[in-house]
Order: C-alpha cells, then sequence, then structure tokens
C-alpha cells in the first residue's frame, strides 16, 4: 500500500490518499458529500486482489471546478493515466463532470446512489449545511 501527503506545488498537499492493490488497472473510490474514504473498505477490499485502488480524502468545501483540478493533480502526481471511476452521493457531480471535462483519462464511470449535476438550490443547501 502506498499512502502519503502531496507535496506543493498541488493544491491538495493537506489531503491524503492511498493506493493499495496491485493491479494493472486503477479504480479510484469517491467518497460522498456527507463520508469519508473509510466508507468504501470493504469496496476496497474486494477490489484490490484485480485492481490498484485509490482513495483520497476530498475537499468538501471547494467548488467543483477546484475539485476537478484537485482529482486531476492527484491522478498527474501518481502517473496514472486513465483510472475507473466509482462514485457516491454528490461524488457523481464530480466525476461525471471530470469524466466530461478529461474523457481520456476515465476507462469508466460508475455512480452508486448519485446524480450528475447540482441545481442552484441544492448547491445552496449543501453549502449551507457544511
Amino acid at each position: 500500500m502506498v499512502g502519503g501527503r502531496l507535496a506543493s506545488p498541488l493544491r491538495v498537499d493537506a489531503q491524503t490518499y492511498e493506493l493499495s492493490g496491485t493491479g494493472l488497472e486503477t479504480v479510484v473510490l469517491l467518497h460522498g458529500e456527507f463520508s469519508h474514504p473509510s466508507a468504501w473498505q470493504r469496496t476496497l477490499d474486494a477490489l484490490t486482489p484485480k485492481y490498484r485502488v485509490l482513495t483520497y480524502q476530498r475537499s468538501l468545501e471547494d467548488t467543483l471546478e477546484v475539485q476537478i483540478s484537485d482529482l486531476l493533480g492527484l491522478l498527474d502526481h501518481l502517473e496514472l493515466e486513465a483510472v475507473h471511476l466509482i462514485a457516491h452521493s454528490a461524488s457523481g457531480v464530480l466525476s461525471y463532470s471530470f469524466a466530461g471535462q478529461h474523457p481520456t483519462r476515465v476507462l469508466s464511470l460508475c455512480l452508486v446512489g448519485s446524480f450528475t449535476r447540482l441545481d442552484a438550490p441544492l448547491e445552496l443547501k449543501l453549502r449551507s449545511i457544511n
């Protein structure tokens, strides 16, 4: 397992990540708005025999554009050219938008209990809760 903190100049320098498994392809597990990467533990255990699996603590306070940049920076830092994205809840917006902006970096996209965009009232409500 590889893990650590990202070094500058990446904007995600305060976020931690873990890369587990030994497969040729990488799966990125994106946690939901009110969750944590540890919520994926059972899924991670099931995937690591065949895949490398990346989890990280995504920022819940930043704009969608910043979160897309964070994900791209992390993939670049780890030299991951293309990955499978599995997203839960509000991470569906992030993964769907990331795939639209960087289609060559996404091998597949799986949304779990999710949606693909935030309308303005929902985005404001989520921001007010945080």
